[in-house]
């Protein structure tokens, strides 16, 4: 018997697959780990078959990094980045920490 080339063929009839909330809150935490305090009340919800990204943070920047962080790390489309940027509101996390680390 030769064993599947791709380990998600086989493993999916074993182990149940992942509901919405389950993916939506990996995507937030893996957010929440790679950005730490440089996005804010991050969240993602499901909508017309795509992801809507919403939080705050301080910098375009790093609301493009997380736009990218996700679209990296799921199939879904991305339908709109809300996730807003007020650099006057929030400040920046400790000094020589970059987004991402």
């Amino acid at each position: 018997m030769t064993a599947p080339t791709h380990p998600r063929t086989w493993r999916s009839d074993i182990e149940p697959s992942p509901t919405e909330d389950d993916k939506t809150e990996r995507l937030r935490h893996l957010v929440h780990g790679r950005f730490g305090g440089w996005v804010r009340d991050f969240r993602v919800q499901v909508r017309d078959g795509g992801l809507v990204l919403r939080g705050e943070t301080g910098t375009f920047h790093v609301k493009q990094m997380v736009q990218e962080t996700v679209v990296a790390a799921t199939a879904f489309r991305i339908v709109t980045n809300e996730i807003e940027v007020d650099e006057r509101q929030l400040g920046r996390p400790a000094a020589g920490s970059q987004p991402g680390d």
